[in-house]
């Protein structure tokens, strides 16, 4: 649960940490992340013994919250394509 719990935590900092505004390494790459990300959020919480439903219910709202929250920020951009890509 402390594994699962931190990496939200980390989650969190990361996705709204300014924007250092260098061009992406290949187009895309930010889904690719943000899907990995949830996969790793999944097996995290599925290790600590969370049921999938409640963990999927609350993986899509930390994502929408991340998103939502990025919309405040100066330096970063919202993108409901970043969260449908946590989705999938």
């Amino acid at each position: 649960m402390v594994a699962f719990v931190l990496a939200l935590t980390v989650g969190v900092v990361v996705a709204l940490w300014p924007a250092d505004g260098a061009p992406p390494p290949f187009p895309h790459v930010d889904k690719l992340a943000h899907a990995l990300g949830f996969a790793m959020l999944w097996a995290l919480g599925r290790a600590a013994g969370v049921r999938p439903l409640p963990l999927a219910l609350g993986l899509l709202a930390y994502g929408a919250a991340i998103e939502g929250l990025q919309a405040l920020m100066p330096t970063r951009e919202a993108s409901w394509a970043d969260w449908w890509a946590c989705t999938n």
